[in-house]
């Protein structure tokens, strides 16, 4: 939903040849990519719980940490 927003941002701005929009575009392009570094460090983090620990457990006990 805020990577769709982002791009919906940009999508606005492309035609724009102002230095301002060209640096908020350059930004917006920066924070997409900080997002999917984020969303796959993430993801990682589950996999390494999944294997170690097996699946979440809705309403259950955490897997690692205190509750």
């Amino acid at each position: 939903m805020l990577r769709a927003d982002v791009i919906a941002r940009c999508g606005k701005i492309s035609g724009d040849t102002r230095p301002e929009a060209r640096q908020v575009l350059h930004n917006n392009m920066r924070v997409l990519g900080l997002i999917s570094d984020a969303i796959q460090l993430a993801e990682d983090s589950t996999r390494i719980l999944e294997k170690a620990y097996g699946p979440s457990v809705k309403g259950g006990p955490p897997r690692i940490g205190a509750s």
